[in-house]
């Protein structure tokens, strides 16, 4: 039996020796793939802040911090002018009215109050988004909401705010999104995939494209349409360097029995990424594909096995059980080879 090992960055609870997994023991989501969900939502509320609170442009070369440098006697580079600088400022607000303006102001002062924990601030914002039900104003307000309901396990009510969010234009892909993880929570997974599926099709070049695409693949699998992960996941070009991506990918190849296009996503995953949380999840799937394929199993080259200091850990005899001395995280799996 494989001991499953807690994640270096994640806390994962150990499993007891006698105690046996239920469904795939080695399955990425039961292995914690799931808890890469929350972080998802953290990003998407820095976006939402940012549109929200944060007044005028963002301005990163004013929040990096000051470095004393020594004079150089190179030349002085020719200033760009035009087409150089990333925009990086926030999307355009509508405030053409004296009454948008004060909506807009008052928004963002209950929006940082919520954020802040002030007392009575979650009953304002909600008065806020009801007073402005039928304008954006309000939409932003349920946004804000939604958010806070569900990372305090109020999912019901999360998911009611959420719905109401949907009817702001500039945040809507946002909203779909924690949906969706609403829904999921609930048990209602079909339609969770569902709004996951109409933000790849209406936003395709999202930000949380990545995010979305992880979600989707999972909700897929449970739903039994892991194919339609694996189509997803193939028809996004940078997935092969996306560790959280080629897991999920794996998983659902696994699902489906293909094990040598599984086998190379783990052993992708084992030796390239060798760092990364998911290769934990690596080393234990790829010694059942190992003892499942016998002798169609795809050992890996050279090239890929010497790109990792744990390159030498699938060269070791048959029959027998070591623990890689490399000090690297993946490492530390117990893998018994057939």
């Amino acid at each position: 039996m494989v001991t499953r090992m807690p994640w270096a960055n994640i806390p994962t609870p150990t499993t007891p020796a006698n105690t046996k997994p239920s469904g795939d023991k080695f399955s990425p989501r039961a292995l914690g793939a799931w808890r890469r969900v929350p972080l998802a939502f953290r990003a998407c509320a820095v976006a939402l802040s940012l549109c929200l609170i944060l007044p005028g442009p963002i301005d990163l070369s004013a929040q990096a911090p000051k470095h004393k440098k020594k004079k150089s006697n190179k030349p002085q580079p020719v200033p760009c002018h035009v087409g150089c600088k990333p925009d990086i400022s926030k999307p355009e607000i509508a405030t053409d009215t004296p009454e948008d303006a004060a909506a807009q102001k008052e928004l963002s002062d209950l929006a940082r109050a919520l954020h802040s924990a002030t007392p009575g601030a979650y009953e304002k914002l909600s008065a806020f988004a009801i007073k402005n039900t039928t304008n954006m104003w309000g939409a932003r307000a349920a946004l804000a909401l939604g958010y806070d309901d569900y990372n305090k396990n109020r999912t019901t009510q999360a998911l009611g705010w959420l719905i109401k969010a949907q009817n702001d234009a500039l945040l809507r892909e946002y909203a779909l999104f924690w949906t969706a993880q609403a829904k999921h929570a609930l048990k209602r997974t079909a339609e969770a995939y569902r709004d996951l599926q109409t933000i790849q099709s209406e936003y395709p070049n999202s930000a949380m494209r990545e995010q979305v695409l992880e979600s989707l693949a999972a909700y897929a699998v449970e739903l039994g349409r892991p194919q339609e992960a694996i189509d997803a996941f193939n028809a996004y070009s940078a997935t092969s360097t996306k560790p959280a991506l080629l897991v999920e990918r794996a998983h659902a190849l696994r699902s489906l029995h293909q094990l040598v296009p599984a086998a190379k996503d783990y052993q992708t995953l084992f030796y390239k990424y060798s760092q990364t949380d998911e290769a934990q999840a690596a080393g234990p799937a790829l010694s059942q594909i190992m003892h499942a394929l016998g002798r169609e199993y795809p050992y890996p080259g050279v090239e890929m096995k010497s790109s990792s200091p744990c390159f030498m850990i699938l060269q070791i005899p048959r029959g027998s059980v070591r623990n890689c001395a490399s000090p690297n995280a993946a490492c530390s799996s117990r893998v018994r080879h057939p």
